[in-house]
């Protein structure tokens, strides 16, 4: 993420979308703080579920293991 100074004395702030795209945007202070803001929770946010994913996968690969291991506890 970057923010620049611009000569007409607004502000650029530069920042990846998430998608690999490189954005951009363009306000006064206030503006780019807000921006700035929901882009960080929005970093904050797509950690959380990366996170989430990263246990959901190590809970289904336990459960497959067990049930390979054991199929008598999951068959009738």
């Amino acid at each position: 993420m970057q923010i620049d100074r611009r000569p007409d004395g607004l502000y650029q702030m530069f920042f990846d979308n998430g998608a690999g795209d490189r954005v951009s945007f363009i306000g006064n202070a206030a503006q780019i703080i807000i921006m700035l803001v929901r882009v960080l929770f929005q970093d904050e946010a797509n950690e959380t579920l990366e996170k989430q994913r990263a246990e959901s996968k190590e809970i289904g690969d336990r459960i497959i293991t067990d049930m390979k291991a054991n199929p008598e506890k999951y068959v009738p």
